[in-house]
């Protein structure tokens, strides 16, 4: 299962969706939204964003109060990443403590 977890300072994502090892479309389609996340925050605004992105494991923190610009990406992310959630429940799961 993937688990996402959105703080007001972080957004981390954990695990393996399992939903069809070698070709699942649920970790390409959650890495997709993570991995434009990341590179959007960096170039549409001036947060300060800090990332490590490995296999099943990615973290992406701004250690300052977010921008209205980032404010927009984390949303955009979120709602992207629950849709995914509330489609495919036995598989992502996300939780904010924003």
């Amino acid at each position: 299962m993937i688990h996402v977890t959105i703080t007001p300072v972080s957004l981390s994502v954990q695990g393996h969706a399992g939903y069809n090892p070698g070709n699942d479309i649920i970790c390409a389609a959650v890495s997709a939204i993570v991995q434009t996340f990341e590179q959007s925050a960096r170039e549409l605004t001036t947060d300060t964003i800090i990332s490590s992105m490995e296999d099943g494991d990615a973290v992406i923190t701004w250690p300052r109060a977010p921008t209205k610009e980032l404010t927009i990406l984390i949303d955009s992310a979120f709602l992207g990443l629950s849709s995914i959630a509330e489609t495919y429940p036995q598989y992502v799961s996300v939780t904010s403590t924003r």
